[in-house]
């Protein structure tokens, strides 16, 4: 800001902005124009569901994939039926604990993705029990062809309250068969074993499970 001179005396002065010595500053507003609208998430947590946004980052933070129960035996497609490819080699899937950790790809970039893991609501009888599950992708009709990879953690607890329920005991172990995103492939065998936070119920069975109608 500079004020123009005059030979007047006690004439008033009245400003006026003088550009030249704002020459230095234009670099300064374009990267300041440029930070402000970069600043795009690249992934958010929605509910508890884990939602890819944006370019993947290489964050080593996994997201949170959510666990349900397919009490009513609907299709997978129900929870989604995008692409995806299931990492099987050296970031296979694992369960430490009642956390099942698996690397996935898929093509995005401009809108949210979820990842569900969805179990069968029926066991099978054998040493140990088995049950089914898959995982669903739903892209949002995501548009934009950028090759993601993403780790994804589902929490298990689901599915043991589930085994309590249908054999009156609060642990055990489950043989689990994770389905890829062919269901004609040959499923991921995976171990769970585990121990509900819930006393046992009065009556509670010590034998082996029965087999489930």
């Amino acid at each position: 800001m500079s004020y123009k001179a005059t030979d007047r005396p006690g004439a008033a002065t009245w400003p006026y902005f003088d550009w030249r010595g704002t020459r230095s500053l234009a670099p300064c507003i374009v990267v300041l124009v440029a930070a402000c609208g970069a600043q795009e998430p690249d992934a958010v947590r929605d509910g508890g569901v884990a939602v890819t946004r944006g370019n993947a980052d290489h964050s080593t933070i996994p997201n949170q994939g959510a666990v349900v129960i397919n009490e009513t035996d609907l299709p997978i497609g129900h929870w989604g039926n995008d692409p995806f490819e299931l990492h099987t080699d050296d970031n296979a899937p694992g369960i430490t604990d009642s956390t099942l950790t698996a690397t996935v790809s898929f093509s995005g970039g401009c809108a949210r993705h979820r990842f569900t893991l969805v179990a069968n609501r029926r066991f099978t009888v054998s040493d140990p029990v088995q049950i089914d599950v898959s995982l669903a992708h739903e892209a949002n009709d995501d548009r934009c062809e950028a090759y993601l990879t993403e780790t994804y953690e589902f929490d298990l607890a689901p599915i043991g309250m589930h085994y309590r329920q249908v054999y009156g005991r609060s642990e055990g172990v489950i043989r689990m068969r994770l389905l890829g995103p062919d269901p004609s492939g040959s499923p991921t065998d995976l171990v769970y074993t585990f121990q509900t936070s819930l006393p046992p119920r009065f009556g509670e069975r010590r034998g082996p499970p029965r087999e489930q109608r």
